[in-house]
């Protein structure tokens, strides 16, 4: 079975994932280790990835 490419795009640094999950954790890990404005851009693609979004920024929408 073929897993899902995502795209993330955090502080303009666009970055190609081969699995939703693998993205999933990487964020989940940055939102853990982070706090304020930081713990925000990684907390909007989290959400974003969750939510099924191929595309997910760091902007809140």
């Amino acid at each position: 079975m073929k897993k899902h490419e995502v795209i993330t795009v955090c502080y303009g640094q666009e970055q190609r994932w081969g699995s939703r999950e693998e993205a999933q954790e990487f964020f989940l890990e940055a939102m853990l280790n982070s706090d304020g404005a930081e713990c925000n851009r990684y907390t909007n693609v989290y959400c974003k990835l969750l939510n099924g979004q191929d595309h997910c920024t760091d902007i809140e929408e």
